[in-house]
């Protein structure tokens, strides 16, 4: 009988919680992206100085793309420039890049994950942000007219191609982070050899 009061009362309580709630506490779902734009401004505009250190630092000739806050440098270049990462409809196709990778924390330099054995394949739908942009080309011409496409380099990384970045936290694991290996909100350095691309 106990359990079955108590749990009455944490019904009630419950409901009544839910009830005394007003529309003005209400948050639209618009609201809710803007807010979210908001801290990815001033995310971006917190770690643009950092950044900017650290490529200076460590990844001397590296480029700013002011689009993304994202600094960057083609260590190689593509080896095949035949594939084509777009679709008849002009939309970036699915890939699978197989590549030899390192990632780094901007914070201390500290290697959170490597391969250096080329045996490790991701589609463009299973990558953060931040790597889709290093591979993808920045342009793409369809039908006459150039659209911008986002990417850092104007053909792409492909075949061959290495490149290493250093991107805001937005662009990589933003506020959820990677577990205890990459801290919510980090920035990180990546270099990407792509072995092949399809």
């Amino acid at each position: 009988m106990k359990k079955l009061l108590f749990l009455s009362f944490a019904i009630l309580s419950t409901a009544l919680v839910a009830t005394s709630c007003s529309d003005k506490d209400k948050i639209s779902y618009e609201e809710l992206l803007q807010q979210d734009k908001e801290r990815v401004e001033a995310l971006l505009k917190q770690q643009a100085p950092i950044l900017k250190a650290y490529a200076e630092k460590n990844i001397p000739g590296a480029k700013l793309d002011t689009a993304s806050g994202i600094w960057y440098k083609v260590l190689a270049p593509n080896t095949d420039n035949s594939y084509n990462f777009y679709a008849a409809n002009g939309y970036i196709k699915n890939f699978m890049v197989t590549a030899k990778y390192e990632g780094r924390l901007v914070k201390d330099g500290a290697v959170f994950d490597a391969n250096d054995k080329g045996d490790v394949s991701f589609t463009a739908d299973g990558i953060i942000n931040a790597w889709v942009r290093a591979i993808i080309p920045s342009e793409q011409k369809l039908n006459g007219t150039i659209y911008n496409m986002g990417g850092l380099t104007p053909l792409g990384i492909k075949k061959g191609g290495k490149i290493r970045f250093v991107a805001p936290s937005p662009y990589c694991y933003d506020k959820y982070g990677r577990g205890a290996v990459i801290p919510p909100d980090a920035p990180l350095d990546f270099t990407i050899e792509v072995l092949d691309i399809k």
